[in-house]
């Protein structure tokens, strides 16, 4: 996953020298729009959908940039804030697909026609999100929400750029603390368990089966959902991956795995002991967290 963010972040950030003149970061976005098949309308839609999955989460209280924010503000102060329920970068990858020679040389114009002397916000930017990405999970939430509310103000967040950069980020925030993600690997299932298991397999072609069905990630999440909420401590996942399958798409299936599971366990937090998970104490947690375990054959 943080792999695949690297280079999604390579789209959106440069360490070259380059000015802020007429905010470069729109001519940038501009060439990413310019480069897709419909000038950027979908990537549009998808900013706003995601916006709108914000504010439904309680992530955010409305959709201006001062808003976006403050939701950084507060989780540099140790405020604690629930995550995306869908990761940013799963949905990019279902529309993305820019053409990168024309993308580059778009790009190079830009940077040879700036003016290097006044730049300073996306270079800070860039390498604060290189910095993060070089951490991996090291860095805690507040550390990481104080990195982009040093940089960035509410003025910054009104471009797209940034409000892309932005939800990448989420996806770089460690999750709830709490959440239990360990993985319990069953090295010589029973016969009872391969029967009770849901079956995902990852093709040659990269392609996820399963229930015998040829999916996306947006028809197998609900299908994992339904899979977890009549299983629960019981359920297993059979994870078949072929040798020739792409590594991002093992990894985003195992993030949806990994998030239904959390959404699971927030709505049990609630409904069970009417308190959010972090509000848990440790027993009512651990309660929560053997209701809905990681169990997996590979």
């Amino acid at each position: 996953m943080r792999k695949a963010l690297t280079l999604l972040f390579g789209i959106l950030c440069f360490t070259s020298i380059y000015g802020q003149v007429n905010r470069i970061e729109i001519e940038i976005m501009n060439c990413l729009k310019a480069s897709m098949e419909d000038k950027g309308e979908v990537l549009e839609q998808l900013i706003s959908d995601h916006q709108d999955l914000l504010i439904s989460e309680g992530l955010v209280q409305d959709g201006t940039p001062e808003s976006l924010y403050e939701a950084f503000k507060n989780m540099a102060s140790g405020k604690l804030i629930e995550l995306p329920s869908k990761p940013f970068v799963q949905q990019w990858r279902e529309i993305i697909g820019p053409e990168k020679s024309e993308l580059n040389e778009c790009q190079n114009n830009i940077l040879q026609e700036s003016d290097n002397n006044d730049s300073n916000t996306m270079i800070d930017f860039s390498n604060a999100l290189l910095k993060i990405l070089s951490n991996g999970n090291g860095l805690e939430r507040k550390e990481v929400a104080q990195t982009v509310s040093d940089i960035l103000n509410a003025e910054d967040l009104r471009l797209d750029y940034y409000k892309l950069s932005t939800f990448f980020v989420f996806d770089l925030i460690p999750t709830s603390a709490g959440v239990d993600y360990s993985t319990t690997i069953l090295k010589s299932p029973t016969e009872d368990q391969i029967e009770k298991a849901l079956d995902i397999e990852i093709n040659h072609e990269s392609n996820i089966i399963c229930k015998g069905e040829s999916m996306g990630l947006e028809h197998l999440e609900p299908v994992l959902k339904d899979y977890f909420e009549k299983n629960q401590s019981d359920a297993i996942i059979a994870l078949k991956t072929n040798e020739k399958a792409k590594y991002r798409v093992y990894a985003d299936v195992v993030q949806l795995i990994k998030h239904q599971i959390l959404i699971l366990k927030k709505e049990l937090a609630e409904a069970k002991f009417k308190k959010s998970f972090e509000e848990l104490n440790e027993e009512e947690m651990t309660l929560v967290n053997s209701t809905y375990p990681l169990v997996v054959i590979e």
